[in-house]
C-alpha cells in the first residue's frame, strides 16, 4: 500500500509497474543483496587481504584509552624549516598522488605513488599522507608540517572513532615526531600545492603500481547496487504484468518519481477510461467520440477529441513504440 499512496496510482496496477514508476527496488531482491553485503562488509572489517588485495578497510580495535585525536589547522607557511606537501587525484581513470619535500623553501626531494585504477581518490590521499610521515621518521625530521588539500582525510585521522588500520598505523607514527598537519586550498596558487599536483599527474607515467587495495566497504555497497539495478531489470524484462506501462519506462531507475495521480492514469492504462472502468465496474465502455470502446491507446493516438492535447506532447513521447 505505501507504493500505492506514494504514486497515487489505482489499487488495480501492478507492484511491478508501481515499483518502476516510484524507482523502488523490488524488496525481495534488495533484501537478498542486503545480506549478501552485510557479509561482504564483515569480512572487510576482519580481514587484511580482501580479493587477493591489501585492505584499506581492515579494521584495528583498540582500548578507549589507546584511541588518540591528531587535530589540524589552517595552512600557515613561513617558508622556513621543512614542509612537505601532500596530494592525491584521479585522472583518466588512473589513481596517483605524491609528496614533495621543502626546507627553507626550496625542493629537496619528492616521491610519485601510484594505486589501482579501481582505487578511490580518499585510498590515495591516505596513502600519500602516509608515505609522507615514513619519509620523515626515516629521514629523522621530528619537527615538519605536513600539508594537504584532502580535509576528509585530515577529518580521519583527528576523529577518535576512526578505526581502519591503515588510520590507526598513522596516529601511531605521528606519536613518534612532532609533525604538524595543515590543510590548504586546492588550487589557489600555493607552490607547494601546485607542484605536489603535477608530481601525482606525473605518477600517471609509472609503469608500475606500488600500493593496490581491494574494494572498499562504499565500493562494494556500490557494486551491490549495480547488480541490484541489473536484477531488477531483468526482471522488469522478463515481466507480464505492466504492459504498457513498459512502453514509456523499458529501464528501471531509482532515481525516478512519478507521483501525479493524473498523469500516472496514463502511464498505467489503469484509471478513467471506458476500457478501464468496463473491465472492472461494468460499467459503459465506449468514447465520447463514437468509438465502441474507449481505450488509453485510443485517447492517446485516435480520439478526435483529444488532437488538441495531443499537438502538445512532449517530443520524446513521439517516438514511443504505442
Amino acid at each position: 500500500m505505501p507504493l500505492i499512496a506514494i504514486t497515487k496510482c489505482y489499487t488495480t496496477v501492478s507492484n511491478d509497474a508501481l515499483q518502476v514508476l516510484y524507482g523502488c527496488a523490488p524488496l525481495d531482491l534488495k533484501i537478498e543483496l542486503e545480506i549478501e553485503v552485510a557479509k561482504q562488509i564483515k569480512i572487510i572489517k576482519k580481514e587484511e587481504i580482501y580479493e587477493g588485495f591489501q585492505n584499506f578497510d581492515c579494521e584495528e580495535l583498540m582500548k578507549p584509552r589507546d584511541t588518540k585525536s591528531f587535530g589540524w589547522i589552517y595552512f600557515e607557511s613561513s617558508g622556513t624549516g621543512h614542509e612537505i606537501y601532500t596530494d592525491g587525484s584521479k585522472i583518466n581513470n588512473q589513481v596517483d598522488a605524491s609528496y614533495v619535500h621543502y626546507y627553507n623553501g626550496t625542493e629537496t626531494d619528492s616521491c610519485l605513488i601510484r594505486l589501482g585504477n579501481q582505487n578511490a581518490v580518499f585510498m590515495v590521499e591516505v596513502m600519500a599522507i602516509s608515505r609522507a610521515i615514513d619519509y620523515c621518521i626515516d629521514k629523522n625530521i621530528r619537527n615538519s608540517k605536513v600539508i594537504t588539500d584532502s580535509r576528509s582525510t585530515l577529518i580521519a585521522i583527528e576523529s577518535t572513532e576512526e578505526k581502519r588500520r591503515i588510520i590507526i598505523e598513522i596516529k601511531k607514527n605521528l606519536k613518534l615526531t612532532k609533525i604538524q598537519l595543515q590543510w590548504v586550498r586546492a588550487h589557489n596558487g600555493t607552490v607547494g600545492n601546485e607542484r605536489a599536483d603535477a608530481l601525482s599527474n606525473l605518477a600517471a607515467s609509472k609503469d608500475q603500481i606500488d600500493t593496490e587495495f581491494g574494494p572498499s566497504k562504499a565500493q562494494v555497497r556500490y557494486r551491490d547496487k549495480e547488480l541490484l539495478a541489473t536484477k531488477w531489470q531483468e526482471r522488469w524484462n522478463n515481466s507480464e504484468k505492466g504492459s504498457w506501462t513498459k512502453k514509456f519506462f523499458k529501464e528501471v531507475k531509482f532515481s525516478r518519481l512519478y507521483g501525479d495521480f493524473y498523469y500516472n492514469q496514463v502511464l498505467t492504462s489503469h484509471g478513467v477510461f471506458g476500457a478501464y472502468q468496463k473491465r472492472l465496474f461494468d460499467k459503459e465502455g465506449g468514447c465520447p467520440c463514437g468509438e465502441q470502446l474507449e481505450t488509453i491507446e485510443h485517447i492517446l493516438l485516435k480520439c478526435k477529441i483529444s488532437g488538441k492535447e495531443r499537438d502538445d506532447w512532449p517530443k520524446s513521447w513521439l517516438q514511443k513504440d504505442f
